[in-house]
C-alpha cells in the first residue's frame, strides 16, 4: 500500500484541483481558497506564518478525519509555493521558522491557473 503522504502528493499533482483565490490577515495567516476536483466545492487552506500553528488546516472532510496527515489541498497550495517533493512525502515533516518564512514569500498574490500550469512553472 502507498504511504499516505505520497498518495497525497500524487493526487495534488494529478487531479484538477486548482487555487482561485490567496488573503492574507492581520495574524498572519494566508488563506488559499482550492477548488475541489470535482469542481463543485471550494475548500480553505489556512498557513500561519508562526510554525508553531502548524500543520496547516483544511476544511476538507480527509483533513478532519486524518489530521496527522497532510491531504491534497494542504499539499496542493505547499507545492504551489515551491516545497520540494521529497519534504511533501515525509510523514512527519514540519518546516523551521526560517523554511515557513521562505515558502510563504513564494505564495503567488493571485492564481488563476489550472493545475498543470502552475507546476510547470514551479519546475
Amino acid at each position: 500500500m502507498e504511504a499516505w503522504p505520497s498518495l497525497r502528493l500524487r493526487r495534488a499533482t494529478r487531479e484538477p484541483i486548482e487555487c482561485v483565490r490567496i488573503e492574507t490577515t492581520e495574524d498572519g495567516c494566508f488563506l488559499f481558497t482550492v477548488r475541489s476536483s470535482t469542481g463543485r466545492q471550494h475548500y480553505i487552506v489556512e498557513i500561519y506564518e508562526d510554525i508553531e500553528e502548524w500543520p496547516p488546516r483544511c476544511t476538507c472532510e480527509d483533513a478532519y478525519w486524518r489530521p496527522e496527515v497532510l491531504c491534497k489541498h494542504q499539499v496542493y497550495c505547499l507545492k504551489m509555493m515551491g516545497v520540494p517533493d521529497d519534504r511533501l512525502k515525509e510523514l512527519f515533516w514540519e518546516p523551521s521558522q526560517e523554511e515557513m518564512y521562505d515558502i510563504l514569500f513564494c505564495a503567488p498574490e493571485v492564481i488563476r491557473e489550472s493545475n498543470n500550469e502552475v507546476f510547470k512553472k514551479a519546475e
